[in-house]
Parts: C-alpha cells; structure tokens; sequence
C-alpha cells in the first residue's frame, strides 16, 4: 500500500487502462491537504485480482445482466491482505471510511459500475466497515508466526521427526548443487538482476498458458532497484563461485517485521528449487532478521507441511444489482463455511509437534 509501488504499477504501464485497469482513486481533502485516499480501479475483466468470482459472472449471466464494468479496491496483482482506506491520523477514521464508501457509491453509478469490490483487504479495516452492505468471502491463505526462534535450526526442532527429515532433505538436495544461494536487497543487487528476476517470471508463467499470472511488465520490474530498493529482496540461486547470472529468482517484499513472497522463477527445473527459494531461505532470513511474520503467497497447499499455516483472507463485495446482491448474501454464508471446514482440514496436516498439557 505504499505509494511507490502503487506508482510503479502504473508509471511501467503494468497497472493501466490498455491493461484494463483503469485508475480511479478518491482522494480526501481538507483546506488543500491530502487527508484520505481509497485506491480504486475502473475493470473490464477479473484477472489480475486473484479472487475467482467467476461464479458471480455465471449468476449475473443467468439474470441476463451485465457483470463488467466493476470497480476494484486493491493493490493490483498483489494477493496480500492489506487493503484499507488510508486516512490520517488526524481525521475520525469511522466517519471517514462512511464518507468515502458513499463518494464510491456515487462514483459507480457516475461510471456505470455493476459492483464494487475490496480484495484481499486488512481484517482490522474489514471490521471498521462491517454494516455497510458489504459481503465478505473467505479465501484461502497462508502463514507463518515467529515464535521467539532464534534460528532456523531451533525451528525445526518444533517439527514431528518424519516432517523435519523431509525438510533437510529438501534443503540438502539444493546444497548438494553446484549453486550458491544469497539474499540480496534490489537495491544492493546489480541493476541487471532486476531484467534477469522479471526474465525467470515470464518463462514461468509461460508455462501455465493462458492461467499463468504475467500481469507485469519489463519496466516494472527494472524499476525495483531505483525506487524500492529499500523495500525488495531478491533471493537468488547462483552458479558455483557466483560467476554469471541467477540461475533462478524469488522476490520478497518486507517492511515493518512482516515478509510477503511475491514473485518466483527458474531457468530450468531442479529438484527442490522452489521450496528453497519461496520458502526455506527466505525463512532464515526472517529468523535472522527478526521478523516475526511471513506470507509466502497464496495456492499450493504443500505449504503447510513446510510449517505454514492455512489462515482465512477475505474479500468485501457490493452488488448494484439488488437480485444478484440478495443471491450472494443468501449463498456466502454457506460458501465460508466450506472454506473454513477446508482450511481446518489443511492445518491437520501442519508439522509442528503436539505441546504437552
């Protein structure tokens, strides 16, 4: 939610209207001053938001009306719950929020907007909402907790004895490698890591076709190392000696103690690359660092057998159309509950050891 990879999205071109993401923030003033400011987006489709509400497509389809345009609170391309108004801390926050849910109110009937919607958004901001005929979804996320560990080592005594094996064995197999693994902050990094990093992610997502998630641009991804440098790490798997480029890439975004992966890719496949590189050492590093929160992204239940915890994440979803507004209210309920029942099922499977009574 910071301005400058907001600004980066869009500066690249990656975020903009040729992309069908047309920019529409609100902004707050008082006496000239920026006091609040709710980023929003004008969309023609749903890619990009990493919320399916393909259902909701078929069901307004099924009424024979239209589903797009549809406006978006988020932070595009980005599956971290941390959506909210930003308002100062000078305002009342509550009548700011029901102030600028009104003025979007009136924007979507101004642009034609069929919905609005705010992904992935921040728990303790969904709550200063509740009440205000939006519906929440519950999706599936995942993560990880420091409890006071002081290394990765001590973290892996916490694991039951076959899930820990499993673990070294994974973290060996990358070590028995002709490769060297570092972390770097994309400030320190050489410039051309940051072509190399977006390079291994459009030969990834290629792989997965028309479903691959290649939202970003070229220019996105050059610009990390001039205006967040300070905020991007790239991990990095290196030929033997650190002689050439990156063999493959994850980039993590931190700040404030907490550790998001965002983004990954390899030149070719190598037995436990990813889990290495989007998981292990990026957990170390944590460790080492202090921080006491990790998101690996969302997808892949294996997560959990690597100490990830399955956790809710929610969207918030309002229907201009009253019919397909009181069809998702009457179906919701049940549909987290699923969810729910799903994620506990999940966290069956997490490693740690049961702590004695």
């Amino acid at each position: 939610m910071e301005w400058e990879w907001l600004a980066q999205l869009e500066r690249s071109g990656s975020i903009a209207p040729s992309q069908g993401w047309q920019p529409l923030h609100v902004a707050l003033y008082r006496d000239r001053e920026l006091r609040a400011l709710a980023p929003l987006y004008l969309k023609s489709h749903s890619w990009g938001e990493f919320i399916f509400d393909f259902i909701w497509q078929e069901a307004s389809a099924a009424l024979q009306e239209d589903y797009f345009p549809k406006l978006i609170g988020m932070v595009p391309a980005t599956p971290c719950s941390a959506y909210r108004f930003l308002i100062d801390r000078r305002e009342d926050s509550a009548l700011i929020n029901h102030l600028l849910l009104q003025i979007i109110d009136n924007l979507a009937q101004e642009v034609g907007a069929r919905s609005c919607a705010f992904n992935y958004v921040d728990h303790a901001w969904m709550k200063q909402i509740e009440g205000q005929n939006y519906l929440s979804w519950l999706h599936e996320g995942f993560r990880w907790q420091n409890e006071g560990y002081l290394t990765f080592e001590e973290y892996q005594t916490h694991f039951r004895k076959n899930q820990r094996r499993n673990v070294r064995r994974e973290r060996n197999e990358l070590q028995e490698q002709p490769l060297e693994v570092a972390i770097l902050p994309a400030g320190e990094a050489p410039p051309s890591y940051s072509n190399r990093m977006y390079a291994l992610y459009a030969n990834t997502n290629k792989k997965f076709g028309p479903y691959g998630a290649h939202f970003l641009n070229q220019a996105f991804f050059q610009g990390l190392h001039s205006h967040l440098g300070h905020r991007v790490l790239f991990c990095c798997a290196l030929p033997q000696g650190r002689k050439g480029e990156p063999l493959a890439m994850s980039l993590l975004v931190h700040k404030n103690n907490q550790l998001y992966g965002r983004y990954w890719g390899a030149e070719s496949y190598l037995n436990a690359l990813h889990f290495n590189l989007c998981y292990y050492e990026p957990l170390e590093w944590a460790i080492a660092h202090g921080y006491h929160f990790f998101d690996p992204g969302i997808g892949s239940p294996h997560k959990v057998k690597r100490g990830f915890q399955a956790v809710g994440t929610y969207s918030l979803h309002k229907f201009y159309s009253s019919r397909l507004q009181e069809i998702a209210a009457h179906h919701l309920r049940a549909i987290n509950q699923q969810t729910q029942e799903y994620l506990n099922r999940l966290n069956e499977d997490l490693p740690f050891k049961e702590e004695p009574h």
